[in-house]
């Protein structure tokens, strides 16, 4: 019988984490079909750090135990994120999360409870599955859009990590200017404008992220070119210049997220794949069949029609999730209708809710 894939968990080694991963964790990541390995069960006479590297780069998926900031946890999240590897991160604190991480989805658990083990075993088990499946189906349509003898795929798989969405931001507005040059302070006003939060420090993650992936060159005043590690938060870089590298001009082209949201008579359209968040509090917003939001999404009326996808929290007076249609986050508004076949993996705070005979939802309610 093969091997199959493997989830590597982080964790600190001490109680009640040992506890939490026998208990809870190991089952979780079974019951979603994985082998489950942890840093303290694998016995080598080799450096530590290079059996955990080793398995960070085989493995298909990373569950980190985020609670009390151990700082070897935090190293090895950091890897996790340059190998590209999707990350699932649970914590007994939201406070615990890094500032840089808080764009993440994250697991937060409350040990008080008297469900609160089954709960997390099932939220860590669910969110594994939607995690590899969102990935899985993005990794799918590059690999049908691009073909074998345009780019290596495999150096694209690495942009499809939730850490990264903004550096598509990014990629699609050095599009829309022609490719570029357009400077850093260009990107700071056009982040801004769209609501784009903590646009400053955002900035400079995603020219990193950027040029740390080969998607972006960054050059300062005297046209030099800068390297990811020169851009620092707090630093003045408003008179850089960003342009697309050949293989950032190529993912542009195809990715098209300056003409994926267009606006239409009755509302706000999304017709395409594109990075969020999408906020229009006064318009309707109509996620049309096959398009992949991957961030949050805030209008008076959001609808998620058939083979569309929302990645990401979505709030409105009104939100429908039409047969075929999925959120995979939490929902808020006055109303909450889920359709036959519509799907909802997270949580409702709503005054009134809708379920269809053969509805798909799992996570809580909360009606106000």
């Amino acid at each position: 019988m093969p091997k199959r894939d493997t989830c590597f968990v982080l964790s600190p080694f001490r109680e009640p984490f040992d506890t939490y991963y026998k208990e809870i964790l190991q089952p979780a990541v079974r019951d979603a079909g994985f082998d489950c390995l942890r840093a303290d069960e694998i016995f080598s006479a080799r450096p530590i750090m290079r059996d955990i590297w080793e398995n960070l780069h085989m493995s298909r998926v990373i569950l980190a135990e985020m609670t009390g900031r151990n700082a070897n946890v935090l190293y090895e999240v950091g890897l996790s994120h340059a190998l590209g590897k999707p990350v699932v991160m649970i914590t007994a604190s939201i406070d615990d999360i890094p500032f840089d991480l808080r764009a993440i989805r994250c697991i937060v658990y409350q040990t008080h409870g008297p469900n609160w083990s089954s709960n997390l075993k099932q939220a860590i088990t669910a969110t594994i599955n939607s995690t590899l499946t969102s990935r899985d189906v993005m990794e799918t349509r590059w690999d049908s859009m691009l073909g074998s003898s345009m780019i290596d795929v495999e150096r694209l798989h690495g942009v499809f990590n939730n850490t990264t969405f903004g550096a598509l931001m990014l990629v699609a507005a050095l599009a829309q200017s022609g490719g570029g040059p357009i400077t850093y302070a260009d990107l700071l006003i056009g982040m801004k404008q769209s609501s784009w939060p903590e646009a400053t420090g955002s900035a400079t993650y995603m020219i990193r992220e950027c040029i740390r992936r080969e998607l972006v060159v960054s050059r300062n005043a005297r046209h030099a070119v800068v390297a990811q590690n020169e851009l620092l938060p707090g630093r003045d870089h408003a008179g850089y210049q960003l342009s697309l590298t050949p293989l950032g001009k190529q993912i542009a082209s195809l990715w098209k997220l300056p003409t994926a949201v267009t606006r239409q008579g009755d509302g706000i359209h999304v017709f395409t794949s594109c990075a969020g968040p999408i906020t229009f509090p006064e318009e309707r917003i109509v996620i049309q069949a096959g398009a992949l939001v991957m961030g949050d999404v805030s209008g008076a009326v959001v609808e998620i029609r058939s083979g569309a996808t929302i990645e990401g929290n979505v709030a409105g007076q009104v939100v429908e999730i039409l047969s075929g249609g999925t959120i995979e986050g939490n929902v808020a508004g006055q109303q909450i209708i889920i359709s036959k076949n519509g799907r909802l993996l997270g949580d409702i705070r709503a005054k009134r809710t809708i379920f269809e005979d053969g509805a798909y939802f799992r996570g809580a309610i909360d009606l106000e």
